[in-house]
């Protein structure tokens, strides 16, 4: 007999649905983020420029981003998302 802790087949599943949305994404590259946007992401919202990079992104592809960062899915409600999300 195996006993598996369902918590745990949970985080194996978001991490599953995050690797194939990435691998969707990323099929035809990764494409290019517009430099205006960024900046205007930073400076309206005094986010970083690293996060802002990946935020633009999603929103030029039209898809949500998935992280762990509270501070992006509180500043980002319309495009951040945590995994658990999609899972839910």
């Amino acid at each position: 007999m195996i006993v598996v802790d369902t918590s745990v087949i949970a985080h194996l599943l978001i991490a599953l649905v995050a690797m194939l949305l990435a691998y969707r994404i990323m099929e035809g590259g990764s494409g290019r983020v517009d430099d205006d946007l960024v900046l205007t992401l930073c400076t309206t919202t005094r986010c970083s420029s690293y996060d802002a990079e990946y935020v633009a992104m999603a929103m030029t592809l039209a898809v949500p981003l998935l992280t762990w960062d509270r501070a992006l899915t509180r500043i980002f409600p319309e495009i951040a998302r945590t995994p658990r999300t999609i899972v839910d």
